[in-house]
């Protein structure tokens, strides 16, 4: 036999005498200690607090040079195609502080990564009935714009 018919046939037995040597480390028997194992109690595992709901606050959206739609809650912006001419993110969110004198929850913040619309949106505002104050009419209600 040569050199390297020998050299092939060692490595063989070393690859061999690991796999043997593995597979008897893996078989180390049972421990006389451990009969049946059980899960630990949720009363030892500390109390289960339930995660603090997260609000809500905004939807974001990307936008291509096809156009598209964001919405939120009660307000929805639809870009036309050619709008912008790269892909932007816009995000429909609610402000950290409202205008004064506006509905409930009715006031939004528009985000367009700072780029204009080439061409220009359609912004739809919803409403409830019940959302105008006691006092007022659907004829008093305004869109206050408010740009920053």
């Amino acid at each position: 036999m040569n050199r390297q018919g020998r050299a092939l046939k060692l490595r063989a037995l070393a690859w061999a005498g690991i796999a043997i040597i593995l597979g008897l480390g893996a078989c180390q028997g049972t421990n006389p200690q451990v009969s049946s194992p059980r899960p630990r109690s949720r009363e030892a595992a500390g109390e289960h607090e339930e995660l603090p709901e997260r609000a809500d606050t905004s939807n974001r959206a990307p936008i291509d040079s096809d156009g598209g739609e964001v919405e939120y809650r009660l307000c929805r912006l639809t870009i036309p195609r050619g709008a912008f001419p790269e892909t932007v993110f816009v995000e429909i969110a609610i402000p950290d502080t409202a205008p004064r004198d506006v509905l409930p929850d009715s006031a939004y913040q528009i985000n367009t990564d700072g780029l204009e619309l080439m061409r220009e949106g359609l912004l739809t505002l919803a409403y409830f009935d019940s959302d105008i104050p006691p006092g007022k009419d659907e004829e008093d209600l305004v869109i206050v714009h408010q740009v920053s």
